[in-house]
């Protein structure tokens, strides 16, 4: 499972344990001991002893069973999925729970922090150290004195964004209202096809990060920008109301309504039959991208999304260049070659 949370664990017996549940889950049939010694580049004590400490923290429904000669096999139910299994088990890690209880403000200190996981401080150290290494991509830093992830609060929101997409939304908003008809009451406001889930998590995020007074810090030039737009005035207006109403907050600062307006352009779905898919100020630079695009696709068909996805991509990465890392959505038909372009970021 190839995602942000994976690649901060620093325990390497849970990670070859995940790959042991995935490669089973995969086969109908046993699997020996050899196969998985090879899945998971280790010796054949080490297996052993993996499987037997992955057999203590399994569901009681699920077990790993062992044949001489034969093999292993994983008999799992139908229900839940090996997915929300796995991920079941990797919210009870050091690693998610050292990230979600600072998200939540219980973790102020080192010593706070070993209190919490019941972990020598050394052992968090050790934790943080790693999980620096991956931060990195998002220009954050992970401090132990004091306790607290450093860099811009734009790349931090990015962090705990994907961080947690992979974790269930429910899990997520414990202790935190959120309101179906907010998201409901934005989407028709803006006018725009957006995933609920992804919205709800911003929203999460936002409310969590302003309690514990990190504000978000924009450029000058882009909140000029957005603030004489008229799709913002009225974003503005709407957002504030509901603010007010579902989360008791009696106000919250422009910069951060800007911020959101922005960010909401992160959780638009380009595979839907939508009349638009960006604001309408923004529509000015189809030409631009029009002419940029043109030789590279001829054939392409839903060009609308295109250029939509490149202005939208084009503000968002105003806020954090974190966006030009990964900005392909998957359901986003492009040829090959386009998508191989993309990737490598775009600067118009």
């Amino acid at each position: 499972m190839d995602n942000l949370f994976f690649r901060l664990q620093e325990n390497k017996q849970f990670q070859r344990q995940i790959l042991i549940l995935q490669y089973l889950n995969k086969k109908d049939h046993p699997s020996t001991s050899q196969e998985l010694s090879n899945v998971t580049k280790t010796s054949s004590p080490t297996l052993r002893s993996d499987i037997d400490a992955l057999r203590q923290i399994l569901p009681k429904e699920m077990t790993i069973t062992f044949q001489k000669r034969i093999g292993y096999q994983l008999m799992v139910p139908r229900s839940p999925k090996i997915e929300t299994i796995i991920l079941d088990l990797a919210k009870h890690t050091p690693v998610f729970q050292l990230i979600d209880q600072y998200f939540r403000g219980r973790i102020r200190s080192l010593q706070s922090a070993a209190a919490t996981l019941y972990s020598s401080q050394s052992r968090i150290r050790k934790i943080i150290k790693e999980m620096n290494k991956e931060l990195q991509i998002y220009h954050l830093q992970w401090r132990t004195s004091p306790m607290k992830i450093q860099g811009s609060e734009a790349d931090i929101r990015c962090f705990l964004f994907d961080f947690y997409q992979s974790f269930n939304i429910d899990f997520m908003a414990e202790g935190i209202p959120v309101d179906s008809n907010f998201i409901k009451s934005v989407q028709t406001l803006i006018g725009l096809p957006i995933d609920p889930l992804k919205a709800q998590l911003w929203l999460i995020i936002l409310t969590k990060r302003l309690s514990h007074k990190y504000p978000i810090v924009l450029d000058l030039a882009l909140k000029e920008d957005i603030t004489f737009r008229e799709s913002f005035t009225q974003f503005k207006k709407r957002v504030r109301y509901l603010f007010k109403a579902t989360f008791r907050t009696q106000t919250i600062p422009q910069e951060e309504l800007i911020w959101l307006y922005i960010v909401f352009l992160n959780c638009v779905v380009y595979s839907s039959d939508a009349d638009q898919f960006c604001y309408p100020e923004d529509r000015e630079h189809y030409d631009t991208y029009h002419q940029f695009f043109l030789p590279m696709i001829p054939s392409v068909e839903n060009t609308d999304e295109l250029y939509a996805f490149s202005v939208n991509l084009r503000l968002l990465s105003h806020v954090s260049s974190h966006y030009q890392k990964n900005p392909l959505k998957d359901s986003f038909d492009l040829p090959l070659h386009l998508k191989n372009f993309m990737k490598t970021g775009i600067s118009i």
